[in-house]
C-alpha cells in the first residue's frame, strides 16, 4: 500500500495567539489557526485551518508571532472527519507545519505594539 502525501502552502493572519503546549516525553508543539474565506456560489464562507508546529519551529511562532500575525507556511495537509453530537458529519482541517515565514509589514501587533493594519491599505 503506498501512502498519500498532501502538500499545502498558505499565507494569512493568525487567528488567536499561538498555544505551546509540551507532548508527556517533553517535546515542544504550538497550535494556532488561520481562516480561509471561500466563495461557494452564493457568499463567503470560513473555514478554519488548524496548524501544528512542532520542535523548535514551534516555540519561534509561540515566542515571535501573535494574534494578526501575517505568516507564510507550508505542511502536510489531513482533513479529520469526525461525528458531531446531532450525528451529522464535521470536517477540522489540519496543516502539520514544515516551514514558514513569519512576513513583515503588516502584522496588527507584534511585542503588544501596534504596526499597521491591513484595513489601513485603502483597497
Amino acid at each position: 500500500m503506498s501512502k498519500s502525501f498532501q502538500s499545502m502552502s498558505v499565507t494569512g493572519y493568525i487567528a488567536r495567539d499561538p498555544e505551546l503546549s509540551y507532548t508527556p516525553s517533553g517535546k515542544p508543539v504550538t497550535k494556532f489557526s488561520i481562516p480561509i474565506n471561500h466563495w461557494n456560489g452564493k457568499d463567503d464562507e470560513t473555514w478554519w485551518l488548524n496548524i501544528v508546529a512542532w520542535g523548535k519551529d514551534g516555540e519561534t511562532i509561540n515566542k515571535l508571532a501573535r494574534k494578526g500575525t501575517l505568516i507564510a507556511l507550508s505542511g502536510s495537509f489531513y482533513p479529520h472527519v469526525y461525528t458531531r453530537k446531532d450525528g451529522s458529519q464535521g470536517v477540522v482541517y489540519e496543516l502539520t507545519l514544515r516551514e514558514f515565514s513569519l512576513q513583515a509589514g503588516f502584522n496588527s501587533t507584534q511585542q503588544g505594539e501596534t504596526i499597521g493594519d491591513v484595513d489601513d491599505l485603502g483597497f
